[in-house]
């Protein structure tokens, strides 16, 4: 009789072993794909961040070449308003 007890609790043992093992795996699968998931998003995200830097440089230069033009301008008009 307590063989078959000794027996059963092995195989019940074996059961949770094998259930904690897979439930390991599993969990450690899942941190990885959260991982690789969270690189791509950062990777995205470093990108996003770049081609705002270029866009911003773009405007930067736009708006400092208007603001030359306009220079030019006002320096012109003061010229134009000393000669009279």
């Amino acid at each position: 009789m307590s063989e078959d007890i000794e027996a059963v609790r092995q195989k019940y043992e074996k059961q949770i072993q094998q259930i904690t093992k897979r439930a390991e795996e599993d969990r450690e699968a899942m941190h990885n794909k959260h991982m690789e998931q969270i690189d791509k998003l950062k990777a995205q995200y470093d990108e996003m961040i770049e081609q705002i830097g270029k866009k911003h440089e773009k405007m930067m230069s736009i708006l400092m070449s208007e603001l030359e033009e306009e220079k030019k301008r006002n320096n012109e008009l003061m010229q134009l308003m000393q000669e009279f």
